[in-house]
């Protein structure tokens, strides 16, 4: 079944499936070449998969939620043996198998 990560409850483990970019190119005026928004319709901007895939968490990766903070605040993960903590909402984009 797949869910978004901050919808896994505390000691549930599960395998990230996708973690998809905002695609949404914008003009950027003199140069008439393109950028990437940061965010819209829904999707991550690269500089937000970038950090994830800094972190080690890319498709196929297991992983496990610690602890979640109360009132929507971070959400604490463990990757490889490694401890992270990540915003709800950036975590809520990254799709997970349970």
């Amino acid at each position: 079944m797949k869910v978004p990560l901050a919808s896994l409850n505390e000691g549930q483990e599960a395998v990230v499936v996708e973690m998809r970019p905002c695609e949404t190119p914008t003009n950027t005026g003199f140069w008439g070449g393109f950028r990437w928004r940061w965010r819209g319709r829904g999707g991550l901007g690269w500089g937000a998969v970038k950090r994830l895939a800094d972190l080690g968490i890319l498709p196929g990766t297991r992983i496990k939620i610690v602890r979640k903070a109360p009132f929507g605040g971070p959400i604490e993960i463990e990757v490889g043996g490694s401890r992270f903590m990540i915003g709800r909402s950036l975590a809520s984009k990254v799709i997970v198998e349970v």
